[in-house]
């Protein structure tokens, strides 16, 4: 699941993102922040409480401790930290960590590039028609193969990672890096949309399937371990724009991208934690979590035995499930290199 990070200059709402004057990053950059013996780790989860005490306001219903792993390129991952437990330290859940952050090599999380993934199609399926529209009631099996490729190709970043860093599900994995989407070229979506972070976790995938959604058939292809831990991926250079001037906009994110790794959805309600956006003068740091949410957190965290997820009817068609997600002839737009439709079929996974 994907932050789908909005802002129009005809809309208040700004999704993930303010629009100020881009700041130094020197106090973010990695200097000094792991990997030195001498660093204390308790460190990374020392945040000061809210001015605004509504927001302190203890709840406890999510009191745990959940041991997180903290992974960084060029923009320091315990900041984020720090936010991650200024939010959910009135809900009695406490983060620590027994490592210094580690850093990566990677500098995004999904790879948008349209030429390369065309080329790889072609090469993947030569003497294919990747333009037969056809192709889902011809040869179903060589469509899901064709999806599973696009699929892989896009999240490598994040399965590459996934596979170095899986740890089991007992933990989580968060990771600051300077873009999610591969920088260079033309724009993958309109000016004024951005994407602030993206999650994904088991109990995410288990979430979906009891839900039916389209999606669940493209997350499942993707070639990810067994019991992957679950992970979170925060855009450094972005939230660095307004981490000084609105730092609770920063922490919402943080704490919206772990929500999902805790197994929640998206929800439209006015103030709600994971409401797919912020908005500057709306949203504060009192936006919270709904007694469903809090079961449903208190469910994958261990806290709660968690009730059995059942799909509702019967079981989807998976190649109609795809089709929703990549029509045939988006699917030959792409093998033809047309950004706008791998920027169609992104955003299926950005709502």
């Amino acid at each position: 699941m994907i932050c789908h990070c909005l802002a129009s200059p005809q809309n208040a709402r700004m999704r993930c993102v303010m629009k100020l004057p881009i700041l130094p990053l020197a106090a973010l950059l990695l200097a000094g922040c792991g990997g030195g013996d001498d660093v204390d780790v308790a460190d990374y989860f020392n945040a000061a409480p809210y001015a605004n005490a509504a927001c302190n306001h203890p709840d406890g219903r999510l009191t745990t401790r959940r041991e997180m792993r903290l992974f960084q390129h060029e923009i320091a991952a315990p900041r984020f930290a720090q936010g991650l437990q200024r939010y959910y330290h009135r809900y009695g859940l406490t983060f620590f960590s027994q490592q210094t952050v580690q850093g990566v090599d990677q500098q995004y999380a999904l790879d948008t590039n349209e030429v390369a993934l065309s080329l790889a199609l072609r090469k993947e399926f030569p003497g294919v028609d990747l333009n037969d529209e056809s192709l889902p009631t011809t040869n179903p099996e060589l469509y899901q193969r064709i999806v599973k490729s696009v699929m892989n190709f896009v999240f490598q970043p994040v399965l590459a990672f996934a596979r170095g860093h899986t740890a089991g599900t007992q933990l989580t994995n968060l990771v600051v890096l300077p873009q999610i989407l591969r920088p260079g070229g033309e724009m993958l979506f309109p000016p004024g949309a951005e994407v602030a972070g993206l999650a994904i976790s088991p109990a995410l995938l288990q979430r979906f399937a009891s839900m039916d959604v389209p999606e669940l058939e493209a997350w499942k292809s993707l070639d990810l371990p067994a019991d992957f831990t679950p992970m979170m991926f925060l855009d450094g250079k972005l939230l660095s724009q307004f981490i000084i001037r609105a730092p609770e906009l920063v922490d919402l994110v943080a704490a919206h991208e772990f929500g999902h790794t805790g197994g929640l959805i998206h929800r439209e309600e006015p103030h709600n934690l994971m409401l797919p956006g912020v908005t500057p003068g709306e949203s504060t740091c009192t936006d919270g979590l709904d007694d469903d949410q809090i079961q449903t957190m208190r469910e994958t965290l261990g806290i709660s035995t968690p009730a059995p997820l059942r799909l509702k009817g019967e079981p989807p068609d998976p190649v109609a499930s795809l089709q929703q997600v990549l029509p045939a002839a988006d699917l030959g737009a792409i093998a033809r290199g047309d950004r706008k439709a791998l920027a169609r079929f992104v955003r299926h996974f950005l709502h």
